[in-house]
């Protein structure tokens, strides 16, 4: 059916609400050739919280096809999230499955687009990988490991996991059709079995739930990090709406494997930072919603000053990095954040399937800001853990875009009370405010 081109098509909501956007998760937008010349169109409308308009869109859909029939461009194998837009179209315009069904009886059926699954009813992308048994050799392990097609990294600390693997197989072996160690085949084993679950992963099509157009500040966060063996970055999109509600949205994630000879850590993690500003240059050319302000996070102190550094010389390799860097960014941009919250640190140490990222909150939802009455725990790096004293929080200091960065807790210590200022990276949420009154 497809001669293996895929062209993105631009898309404006301004008839939903929305603020017009290029390539992103939220259109769902593809256009696809195919050999006589007829095209697949998969586009979904914004949330359901966004009230769009069936009339308007199904107007503006029937405009594009009598635009690209003037070319002799058959527009049809339509499928949208709007029942009222399809039953706008004669079922022979429709996609495939769609044609013969009852749309407000039945459940429709899920939609693949670019590699992706998507669940019209729910409004998700998801994954269904078919693993079919290849040989255990470089050319079928290769093959296994580019079935998954991932354009927006929604599963890339699977999907680097394979091709490390890959690597690693065929350090020895060069021929494509010779078998692989046997001593091996269990491990290769074990990650594609893992690949099944990633049919248990569900993520939300649109980046918020709310329309852009209503938010009052908006910020775009990418986060960097890099191990032994790969290097990973991953962006999110924050938005304040008017109430001072906080949503995150995942934007973007990329992993690549490090280099070999392998450098050392430090030149690892500037890859990270690098790939973080390549990734920044690509969403804001492509995002037509310019956020009001752009943040990069790096858990790697060292490279953090080798970015705030304006006065000693470094090697060439360090040079042209930072150069890279500060060329786009400037270094007031550019902020530290502890390991343990990167969730850039999913992609460089990888996990085995789409139950762990499924569960794992912090790589596609934000923290919540801390509450006055929340019970938290002081870190003390001085101490052990069982040992960092409770406490309470007072008082709450939120910055400009409503996030709380520091807040006032009271503790008590042998019938002394004591009231320390924290940023919320040294104090450990043990039971909120919510969960005490449930409780």
């Amino acid at each position: 059916m497809c001669l293996g081109t895929a062209l993105h098509l631009q898309w404006l909501y301004m008839a939903f609400g929305e603020l017009p956007r290029k390539v992103n998760r939220s259109t769902a937008l593809t256009l696809a050739t195919s050999s006589s010349d007829t095209f697949m169109w998969m586009m979904g409308s914004s949330p359901s919280q966004l009230k769009p308009k069936p009339l308007i869109c199904s107007s503006a859909l029937k405009r594009t096809q009598a635009s690209l029939a003037e070319s002799n461009l058959k527009l049809h194998k339509i499928a949208f999230n709007s029942v009222a837009v399809m039953q706008a179209f004669t079922p022979g315009e429709l996609a495939a499955g769609l044609k013969d069904l009852g749309l407000d009886e039945e459940v429709l059926p899920v939609q693949r687009s670019l590699g992706l699954c998507w669940n019209i009813d729910s409004d998700t992308f998801t994954f269904r990988v078919a693993v079919n048994d290849k040989p255990f050799t470089r050319r079928g392990v290769l093959s296994t490991v580019n079935s998954l097609f991932d354009l927006l990294g929604l599963v890339a600390p699977v999907t680097i996991r394979g091709r490390a693997l890959l690597r690693e197989l065929s350090a020895d072996v060069h021929e494509w059709d010779t078998e692989l160690p046997a001593e091996k085949f269990n491990k290769w084993e074990t990650w594609k079995e893992s690949l099944q679950d990633l049919s248990s992963l569900h993520l939300p099509r649109s980046y918020i739930q709310q329309s852009l157009s209503s938010a009052t500040y908006t910020e775009l966060c990418l986060f960097s990090d890099a191990y032994s063996w790969a290097i990973g970055a991953v962006a999110y999109l924050r938005v304040v709406l008017t109430k001072g509600h906080c949503r995150v949205g995942f934007v973007l994630r990329k992993a690549k494997l490090a280099p070999q000879p392998e450098p050392t850590t430090p030149c690892l993690e500037l890859c990270g930072a690098v790939l973080a500003v390549e990734m920044a240059e690509l969403i804001l050319d492509e995002l037509d919603h310019k956020p009001d302000a752009l943040r990069f996070y790096c858990d790697s102190k060292v490279v953090l000053s080798y970015i705030h550094n304006s006065s000693e010389r470094f090697f060439v390799y360090v040079h042209n990095r930072v150069h890279r860097i500060r060329r786009t960014t400037s270094p007031q941009q550019w902020h530290y954040v502890p390991t343990d919250q990167n969730p850039a640190d999913l992609a460089t140490r990888s996990v085995p399937g789409g139950h762990t990222l499924q569960t794992r909150r912090k790589w596609h939802t934000a923290c919540p800001n801390l509450e006055v009455g929340d019970i938290v725990v002081l870190k003390q790096s001085q101490s052990p853990r069982h040992e960092w004293p409770m406490g309470l929080v007072t008082s709450t200091s939120p910055s400009g875009d409503g996030k709380v960065r520091k807040v006032e807790v009271r503790t008590t210590s042998q019938d002394k009370i004591k009231t320390f200022l924290r940023p919320i990276s040294a104090v450990v949420l043990l039971l909120a405010k919510e969960s005490q009154r449930s409780s």
